[in-house]
Protein backbone atom coordinates (compact mmCIF):
# COMPACT_ATOMS: atom_id res chain seq x y z
CA UNK A 1 0.00 0.00 0.00
CA UNK A 2 3.15 2.47 0.91
CA UNK A 3 6.35 1.85 -1.12
CA UNK A 4 9.55 1.79 0.54
CA UNK A 5 10.43 4.78 -1.40
CA UNK A 6 8.02 6.88 0.27
CA UNK A 7 7.87 6.11 3.42
CA UNK A 8 12.15 6.36 3.53
CA UNK A 9 11.83 9.82 1.86
CA UNK A 10 9.07 10.89 4.12
CA UNK A 11 11.36 9.76 7.23
CA UNK A 12 14.63 11.93 5.78
CA UNK A 13 12.24 14.78 5.22
CA UNK A 14 10.95 14.79 8.72
CA UNK A 15 14.60 14.12 9.99
CA UNK A 16 16.28 17.12 7.82
CA UNK A 17 13.59 19.36 9.19
CA UNK A 18 14.47 17.86 13.25
CA UNK A 19 18.25 18.61 12.73
CA UNK A 20 17.84 21.90 10.84
CA UNK A 21 15.83 23.20 13.78
CA UNK A 22 18.35 21.60 16.41
CA UNK A 23 20.50 22.97 15.05
CA UNK A 24 18.80 27.10 14.78
CA UNK A 25 18.11 26.51 18.56
CA UNK A 26 22.08 25.86 19.38
CA UNK A 27 23.05 28.85 17.67
CA UNK A 28 20.28 30.77 18.64
CA UNK A 29 20.83 29.86 22.26
CA UNK A 30 24.77 29.96 22.03
CA UNK A 31 24.38 33.30 20.70
CA UNK A 32 21.90 34.46 23.85
CA UNK A 33 23.89 32.66 26.31
CA UNK A 34 27.28 33.89 25.47
CA UNK A 35 30.87 32.41 25.46
CA UNK A 36 30.84 32.85 29.30
CA UNK A 37 28.11 30.82 29.67
CA UNK A 38 28.99 28.21 27.39
CA UNK A 39 28.54 24.63 29.37
CA UNK A 40 31.38 22.43 29.61
CA UNK A 41 31.82 19.23 28.38
CA UNK A 42 31.94 17.89 32.10
CA UNK A 43 28.26 19.73 32.79
CA UNK A 44 26.57 18.08 29.70
CA UNK A 45 27.59 14.58 30.38
CA UNK A 46 25.98 15.14 33.91
CA UNK A 47 22.90 16.74 32.56
CA UNK A 48 22.78 13.92 30.17
CA UNK A 49 22.85 11.76 33.20
CA UNK A 50 20.20 13.73 35.15
CA UNK A 51 18.13 13.40 31.92
CA UNK A 52 18.43 9.47 31.77
CA UNK A 53 17.45 8.59 35.48
CA UNK A 54 15.17 11.56 35.39
CA UNK A 55 16.17 12.40 38.84
CA UNK A 56 14.48 15.88 38.87
CA UNK A 57 11.10 14.24 38.35
CA UNK A 58 11.07 12.53 42.20
CA UNK A 59 9.13 12.98 45.10
CA UNK A 60 7.11 16.00 43.49
CA UNK A 61 3.60 17.29 45.01
CA UNK A 62 1.71 16.15 42.14
CA UNK A 63 -1.12 14.87 41.03
CA UNK A 64 -2.21 15.56 45.01
CA UNK A 65 -0.52 18.03 47.38
CA UNK A 66 1.75 15.47 48.82
CA UNK A 67 5.04 13.94 47.59
CA UNK A 68 4.71 11.38 44.98
CA UNK A 69 6.75 9.42 42.59
CA UNK A 70 3.21 9.49 39.60
CA UNK A 71 5.26 12.08 37.68
CA UNK A 72 8.63 10.13 37.28
CA UNK A 73 6.73 6.54 36.75
CA UNK A 74 5.01 8.12 33.70
CA UNK A 75 7.80 10.11 32.35
CA UNK A 76 10.30 7.29 32.55
CA UNK A 77 7.55 4.49 30.99
CA UNK A 78 6.92 7.39 27.70
CA UNK A 79 10.70 8.18 27.92
CA UNK A 80 12.01 4.57 27.14
CA UNK A 81 9.09 3.22 25.89
CA UNK A 82 9.79 5.79 23.00
CA UNK A 83 13.43 4.90 23.13
CA UNK A 84 12.59 0.89 22.50
CA UNK A 85 10.18 2.17 19.68
CA UNK A 86 13.41 4.17 18.26
CA UNK A 87 15.97 1.06 18.54
CA UNK A 88 13.34 -1.21 16.72
CA UNK A 89 12.60 1.11 14.01
CA UNK A 90 16.45 0.75 14.11
CA UNK A 91 16.70 -2.95 14.40
CA UNK A 92 13.74 -3.21 11.27
CA UNK A 93 16.45 -1.13 8.86
CA UNK A 94 19.45 -3.00 9.37
CA UNK A 95 17.23 -6.58 8.82
CA UNK A 96 15.86 -4.76 5.66
CA UNK A 97 18.92 -2.79 4.23
CA UNK A 98 21.63 -4.85 5.68
CA UNK A 99 20.77 -8.31 6.22
CA UNK A 100 18.16 -8.15 3.71
CA UNK A 101 15.02 -9.85 5.65
CA UNK A 102 12.36 -7.96 4.37
CA UNK A 103 8.80 -7.19 6.80
CA UNK A 104 7.01 -8.10 8.20
CA UNK A 105 8.68 -9.91 10.79
CA UNK A 106 7.53 -12.45 12.79
CA UNK A 107 6.39 -11.68 16.04
CA UNK A 108 9.48 -13.20 17.39
CA UNK A 109 11.71 -10.99 15.87
CA UNK A 110 13.69 -8.66 18.02
CA UNK A 111 12.26 -5.54 15.96
CA UNK A 112 9.22 -6.76 17.00
CA UNK A 113 9.40 -7.78 20.47
CA UNK A 114 11.25 -3.91 20.82
CA UNK A 115 8.51 -2.23 19.14
CA UNK A 116 5.95 -3.71 21.17
CA UNK A 117 7.31 -3.50 24.49
CA UNK A 118 8.04 -0.04 23.96
CA UNK A 119 4.18 0.61 22.40
CA UNK A 120 3.06 -0.76 25.10
CA UNK A 121 5.21 1.56 27.58
CA UNK A 122 3.80 4.69 25.42
CA UNK A 123 0.65 3.82 25.83
CA UNK A 124 0.63 2.68 29.78
CA UNK A 125 2.72 5.66 30.58
CA UNK A 126 0.06 8.71 28.60
CA UNK A 127 -2.97 6.93 30.14
CA UNK A 128 -1.14 7.15 33.55
CA UNK A 129 -0.39 11.07 32.40
CA UNK A 130 -3.67 11.95 31.02
CA UNK A 131 -4.95 10.34 34.47
CA UNK A 132 -2.50 12.25 36.87
CA UNK A 133 -3.41 15.41 35.27
CA UNK A 134 -7.18 15.02 35.59
CA UNK A 135 -6.26 14.35 39.63
CA UNK A 136 -3.75 17.37 40.13
CA UNK A 137 -6.79 19.42 38.42
CA UNK A 138 -9.30 18.15 40.66
CA UNK A 139 -7.09 18.29 43.69
CA UNK A 140 -5.51 21.35 43.06
CA UNK A 141 -7.87 23.60 41.90
CA UNK A 142 -5.60 26.88 41.05
CA UNK A 143 -4.28 24.77 38.34
CA UNK A 144 -6.27 25.38 35.32
CA UNK A 145 -6.67 22.27 32.67
CA UNK A 146 -5.56 23.61 29.16
CA UNK A 147 -5.88 21.20 26.18
CA UNK A 148 -2.89 22.05 24.60
CA UNK A 149 -1.22 20.68 27.57
CA UNK A 150 -2.07 17.54 27.07
CA UNK A 151 -1.79 17.11 23.08
CA UNK A 152 1.60 16.07 23.36
CA UNK A 153 0.36 12.57 25.37
CA UNK A 154 -2.46 12.52 23.08
CA UNK A 155 -0.11 12.17 19.96
CA UNK A 156 2.22 9.71 21.87
CA UNK A 157 -1.08 7.61 22.82
CA UNK A 158 -2.11 7.72 19.94
CA UNK A 159 1.06 6.23 18.06
CA UNK A 160 1.52 3.78 20.36
CA UNK A 161 -1.84 2.81 19.69
CA UNK A 162 -2.29 2.67 16.19
CA UNK A 163 1.15 0.92 16.35
CA UNK A 164 0.08 -1.84 18.40
CA UNK A 165 -3.12 -2.30 16.22
CA UNK A 166 -1.08 -2.77 12.70
CA UNK A 167 0.46 -5.40 14.29
CA UNK A 168 -3.21 -6.98 15.89
CA UNK A 169 -4.91 -7.01 12.71
CA UNK A 170 -1.70 -8.35 10.97
CA UNK A 171 -2.13 -11.62 13.41
CA UNK A 172 -5.93 -11.77 13.07
CA UNK A 173 -5.22 -11.43 9.06
CA UNK A 174 -7.70 -8.43 8.33
CA UNK A 175 -4.67 -7.25 5.50
CA UNK A 176 -7.30 -4.00 4.84
CA UNK A 177 -7.67 -2.79 8.14
CA UNK A 178 -4.22 -3.54 9.03
CA UNK A 179 -2.70 -1.11 5.44
CA UNK A 180 -5.87 1.89 6.68
CA UNK A 181 -4.13 1.48 10.15
CA UNK A 182 -0.19 1.52 9.18
CA UNK A 183 -1.28 4.54 6.79
CA UNK A 184 -2.37 6.51 9.86
CA UNK A 185 0.21 5.26 12.20
CA UNK A 186 2.91 6.73 9.35
CA UNK A 187 0.98 9.76 9.41
CA UNK A 188 0.25 10.34 13.14
CA UNK A 189 4.58 9.51 13.59
CA UNK A 190 5.48 12.19 11.30
CA UNK A 191 2.93 14.81 12.65
CA UNK A 192 4.25 14.23 16.16
CA UNK A 193 7.91 15.05 14.93
CA UNK A 194 6.82 17.88 12.97
CA UNK A 195 4.53 19.37 15.30
CA UNK A 196 6.61 18.49 18.77
CA UNK A 197 9.58 20.23 18.15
Amino acid sequence: MIPKNVIVTAGLVTLAYLVSWIAWFLFKFDRLVGPEYRPSFSSIWSTIIDLLLHRWFSNMHYPRDYESNARLLYHLLIFYGFALDLLATIIGAIYEDVLHILSPFPITNPAVITGVTGGFMILTGSLFALYTRYVSVRNQRFIEFSVIDMALVVELLLVALTGLLVLTFRLIGEAQIMYLTLLIHYTLINMLFITRH
